[in-house]
């Protein structure tokens, strides 16, 4: 099926098989639409939605109902059940809005190239994608004799505090349409939440930053927030590999130290790109930098720093880093 152009009319036609293809297995959102209103609905009734979905998209709007979500709570197993931190917040939305979402999502994926660096939520890719492209780059670097230095970071609560408004600008300067970004604009504003629990719920509290939890079109939306992030490591002559919020970063030269030095300036890149974006990495104590030498494949040095300062790495550990489930050892 051929999408049309960002800014056509939303049409019968390119909405009949999203709602014939509607989950029907789904929570219902705070407006109580069941699915299957939408799987079963005749042909008069698509017709009707597509009119409205057009209304909504050529001037820009969203009803405020679909802006608001419930949240159910789950205990994550572990740890002090009256601390909050124990409990996996699950947001439901509209359903008729993650449809709409839908026909959007589409849209967005037909006008955005996501950088190649990017394995996150995208068709035909996986975390295995990120994985295999570390190992395969570390072991080009010592067929060809040289050092491969790595960074394993990842994003401090990233979906959570992805800036609005630096979100808006960023859809613009990468040539979003105008009623793309209108949309975009109606769908980060207004928003709240509700926790739900028992069939009772609590006061609605609003939401100022983030990519709506559970929406269609909130991991994309990420992915062109940060997508701007392997371009400008690929400055400083060091790359990344992407697997949403987790980073790769990878300094490779023949020369002893230069791996280092690359990624000493990717790593300061990175830290101003997280000061302007409002952003942050987590630290862990232990594994942050990997630099791998082609003499001792696959020994291991660690150093701790931060991004703004350059690696002096201490000693060898036999559980180095982990990044996507994949743990490099110092068994040499």
């Amino acid at each position: 099926m051929m999408w049309p152009a960002c800014d056509d009319h939303i049409t019968y036609g390119e909405l009949l098989p999203l709602a014939q293809h509607i989950r029907l297995r789904t929570a219902l959102g705070p407006d109580g639409i069941h699915p299957w209103l939408i799987g079963h609905a005749p042909e008069p009734a698509i017709r009707v939605l597509a009119r409205v979905f057009d209304f909504l998209w050529v001037n820009g709007v969203l009803p405020t109902q679909w802006k608001v979500a419930n949240l159910f709570v789950l205990y994550k197993g572990a740890g002090d059940r009256s601390r909050a931190d124990s409990y996996r917040p699950i947001s439901l939305t509209s359903v008729v809005c993650k449809l709409y979402e839908r026909l959007i999502l589409a849209r967005m994926v037909a006008s955005f190239h996501l950088d190649p660096a990017q394995a996150g939520f995208r068709a035909g890719f996986s975390c295995l994608d990120q994985v295999y492209q570390v190992v395969d780059r570390v072991y080009d670097a010592f067929d060809r004799l040289s050092e491969v230095d790595y960074a394993f970071l990842d994003l401090s609560k990233a979906f959570d505090r992805v800036w609005h408004a630096g979100l808006l600008h960023k859809l613009r300067m990468r040539g979003a349409s105008p009623q793309m970004w209108l949309f975009w604009r109606s769908f980060l504003s207004g928003r709240s939440f509700r926790v739900a629990q028992g069939g009772c719920f609590s006061d609605s509290f609003p939401v100022t930053a983030g990519v709506p939890q559970g929406a269609v079109v909130s991991p994309m939306a990420f992915c062109l927030f940060i997508d701007d992030l392997p371009a400008i490591c690929r400055k400083t002559g060091a790359e990344v590999h992407l697997f949403a919020d987790d980073i790769a970063a990878r300094g490779t030269s023949p020369l002893p130290g230069i791996a280092q030095q690359q990624l000493a300036l990717a790593l300061g890149k990175m830290h101003f790109w997280t000061l302007r974006w409002r952003l942050s990495f987590n630290y862990p104590s232990e594994r942050e930098i990997a630099p791998l030498a082609p003499t001792a494949f696959p020994t291991a040095l660690v150093a701790n720093h931060s991004p703004s300062s350059s690696p002096s790495p201490t000693s060898a550990l036999s559980s180095l880093a982990t990044s996507l489930g994949v743990t490099t050892t110092s068994a040499s």
